[in-house]
Order: structure tokens, then sequence, then C-alpha cells
């Protein structure tokens, strides 16, 4: 099973303690739900977007952009199908169906970033430290630790495919959608049903369960790569905040009316 951690020297992520990608994730999530305007959220997203791509792993970003986008344009076409009085596109502005993807894109980026780099053993002193409760933190590290658990299981998938000679490729699955189930979903659903079980079980094997007293490793200090990191997320931060308040106005005015 692929570790958690996946530090490189020359990535600068590595650098940078887990108490502060946690950090950025729960500011990220605030400032989402706080702002409303697509501006906004459009410079918070680009600022994600480039936190991304220092994971240096362009494939597996466009891959789960492309599997994200897929969901939603799925999700959105299939309201077509409903009622004309329960139709939403009508009546809402272009600006209005932008937010929740780019709410969706950036947060999928920093949790990316999270689950990547950092470590499980960090992550759980630190979450066990700031006295929160099991129900809370231990479906945390789960999840967390489900990610690059779950793309090395499609990996493995898709290797395996082409050595046995089928070509997955954007024109196979638009003709052949059934086959492309059989091939893909099936075999990661097992895939991922068995690794939630090795999970749960290798959190046993660690100790963690209710009641149980965790040992704490020492705080250290922020090194240089993290205090201009801190730095960046600030200035990040209050330029979103100026552009969602001082000239989102004008994504409103802009918006375009779709039919």
């Amino acid at each position: 099973m692929p570790a958690l951690s996946a530090k490189s020297p020359a990535n600068p992520l590595s650098e940078i303690g887990v108490g502060l990608k946690l950090g950025l994730a729960l500011g990220t999530a605030i400032m989402t739900l706080a702002m409303s305007r697509p501006m906004g959220l459009g410079v918070l997203f680009v600022a994600s977007f480039v936190y991304v791509l220092f994971l240096k792993r362009p494939r597996m970003v466009a891959a789960l952009y492309a599997a994200v986008l897929g969901m939603l344009l799925l999700a959105a076409s299939l309201t077509w199908f409903l009622p004309a009085s329960m139709r939403i596109f009508d009546t809402v502005s272009l600006h209005t169906l932008l937010v929740p993807f780019l709410r969706t894109f950036t947060m999928m980026n920093v949790v990316l970033v999270l689950a990547i780099t950092g470590n499980v053993d960090d992550l759980t002193s630190l979450l066990t430290r700031l006295r929160l409760p099991f129900w809370f933190y231990l479906p945390t590290l789960v999840m967390l630790r489900f990610i690059p658990v779950f793309m090395h299981d499609a990996k493995q998938i898709r290797e395996s495919l082409l050595t046995r000679g089928w070509a997955l490729h954007a024109g196979f699955v638009l003709r052949h959608p059934i086959l492309t189930a059989r091939l893909i979903f099936a075999p990661l659903l097992f895939r991922t049903l068995r690794s939630s079980e090795n999970l749960g079980i290798a959190a046993e094997l660690k100790g963690l369960h209710a009641g149980s007293r965790f040992q704490y490793r020492k705080a250290r200090r922020l090194n240089r790569t993290e205090f201009v990191f801190l730095a960046i997320v600030a200035l990040t931060l209050a330029a979103t905040f100026v552009v969602d308040r001082l000239w989102g106005h004008l994504g409103v005015t802009a918006g375009v009316t779709m039919a």
C-alpha cells in the first residue's frame, strides 16, 4: 500500500508542515463559503491551482480535473430531463453557475496537496493534540489516507488493462460505455472496498480507537519556507477578499442569462 507522504527534496511542499496545510484547507473552505461572486472565487481558484502544480504531477491533476468536470457536467445535463417548471437553468445567470464549479475545484486543489504530501503520523498527532473528538479525527484521517490509495488502485487497474491489450482512450469509452464500466469501474469498486477495509485494520493496529492515548510528536519551529508560505497565503487571501468586495459586483452586472 503506498505511503501517504510523497516527499521529494526538490519539492518545496515537502518542507511545509502538515499543520499549515490543514489550516490552509480549513481557511480555504471558509473563504469559499463566505464568497458568492465568481471574481473573488476565481482569484482563489488560480492561487490554489498554482499551489497544486507544485506537486509536479500534471497527468494526475489533469485526470482528476477531467473526472470531476465530467461528473459535474453530467449532473447538470440531467436537469434538462426535468419538467419545465423544475428547471433551474432558465432563471439563473452564467456567473451563478460558475460559483459551484470554482468552489469544487478550489477545495479539490488544497485537499489533494494535503493528502499527497501530508505525513499521516504528523496529521494524527496534530488532530489528537487539538483534543478533537474521536468520531471527527478518525474519519478525517481515513479520508485523507484513502485518496492516494484510491489513485494507486486506479493506476494499477489501468496498467493491468494496458498489459492485456485494452487501449483505453476517449473514443473507446464513448463507443463502449458498458464494456468500459465492466473493465474499469467494477474492479475499481472491489479494490476500493478492500482498501477501505485495510485502512480500518491499519488504524486499529496503530492503536487508533475510542479512548486510546496517542503519543504526541514534539512540535517543531517554523522554517524559512513555512514563513514564506504563510506570507504568500496571507497576501493571497487579502487579495481575494479585496477583489470579491470591490470588483465582485462586475461579475453580477456582466452575467449572461442562459436561455
